[in-house]
């Protein structure tokens, strides 16, 4: 059975600005990618290709040129059925396209996606029974934390009593990178929901590590769940080891870290794990390559006794239910960042569905929804 990849390119609007540590976003670009057989009756697997500007994945142009040189190639694949045939087709476009990580993210969630529809399973009970794990469990749900964006701390503050008055039990807060304002924003923000909700933080890399000590010793008595990435990942081998051995200087201080931009770079975790530089990982399948990618990184830090968050990349509709199914089929207890869909004005299709704090798969194959 050979398999046809079609491209569908798409602009999304956001509700208001998204403010940042790399700038402000007022749209969301990408191409849909739609897997199915040459036969009219063949099942349609969906995924995304996403690239964020400024956070990691190759450019728009790049991913458009890859997914398109392998919609030519595909008709020559043979039937992509298991998660072992597909893991090894990953591993091959992993070797060839080492810089076009949200190309193959696409490629991997649509083959995927395409085959638990086959197998009439939802896409994250297909992935627990390809990694040998128990699927016997009731249908998920996954609990999620609400994103406030970096902005003045009265506007942080309201929109963080919003999500918390609708049940979620984690906020994160994206950091400008104004020591004072991201200050004042923290308080705020604690003062707002109280010491009952999970209060996490993003720096996005923006800190060199003088600054990054400053602030988390004025954060620690905020009592923060824990801080992301607190300084820059580096563009080469030695910024990058400079950055995790950093990293595990700030641990001492006593907030716990996550490592997010840093895994972006191919081979980091085991570097990571050896420096001792986090105390969980985020995870980006949109970033890293795919779901088969992201599970890979879970596995080796569930060994290494780190947990793991499961987040999107401010993935359209497609996206972010591929990471909810990953984060479901990981049975990850932690509050992922996947609550991110009411950031845009527009999508691809409704869903996946938020309630306070939590979204319920649904029980339909595969992945559970597709593009209107």
């Amino acid at each position: 059975m050979a398999i046809q990849l079609v491209l569908h390119p798409y602009r999304l609007s956001f509700h208001r600005p998204f403010v940042t540590a790399f700038g402000t976003l007022a749209e969301r670009q990408g191409i849909l990618l739609g897997a199915c057989g040459t036969e009219a009756s063949a099942a349609t697997g969906w995924g995304e290709a996403a690239p964020l500007p400024g956070f990691g994945g190759e450019s728009l142009a790049r991913s458009d040129a890859v997914l398109r040189c392998l919609a030519a190639e595909a008709q020559a694949w043979s039937a992509l059925l298991t998660p072992q045939a597909i893991r090894a087709l990953m591993a091959d476009l992993e070797r060839r396209f080492p810089d076009a990580p949200c190309a193959r993210a696409a490629v991997d969630q649509a083959l995927s996606d395409r085959a638990a529809r086959l197998a009439g399973l939802p896409l994250w009970r297909w992935l627990r029974q390809g990694w040998g794990l128990a699927d016997d469990s009731p249908q998920p749900r996954v609990a999620v934390n609400a994103t406030v964006g970096a902005d003045e701390p009265s506007a942080a503050a309201a929109q963080a009593a919003v999500a918390a008055a609708a049940g979620y039990q984690a906020i994160k807060v994206k950091l400008g990178g104004e020591p004072r304002r991201d200050l004042a924003c923290m308080a705020a923000v604690r003062a707002a929901v109280g010491p009952g909700v999970a209060l996490r933080a993003d720096a996005n890399g923006a800190w060199d590590e003088a600054l990054a000590a400053r602030m988390l010793t004025s954060l620690a008595p905020m009592h923060l769940e824990y801080v992301e990435q607190p300084l820059p990942a580096g563009s080469g081998p030695a910024a990058q080891r400079a950055c995790l051995l950093g990293m595990a200087r700030l641990r001492r201080l006593g907030v716990p870290l996550a490592a997010d931009e840093s895994l972006l770079v191919p081979g980091a975790l085991p570097a990571l794990l050896d420096a001792g530089a986090a105390d969980l990982l985020i995870l980006k399948p949109q970033l890293l390559g795919g779901l088969h990618a992201a599970a890979r990184l879970a596995a080796a830090g569930r060994a290494a006794g780190l947990d793991s968050v499961v987040t999107t990349a401010l993935d359209a509709a497609i996206g972010r239910m591929g990471a909810v199914q990953l984060a479901a089929a990981l049975g990850l207890r932690r509050p992922c960042g996947l609550a991110t869909g009411t950031l845009l004005a527009e999508d691809l299709t409704r869903g996946p569905v938020e309630e306070a704090g939590f979204i319920l798969l649904p029980p339909t194959p595969g992945l559970g929804l597709a593009p209107d």
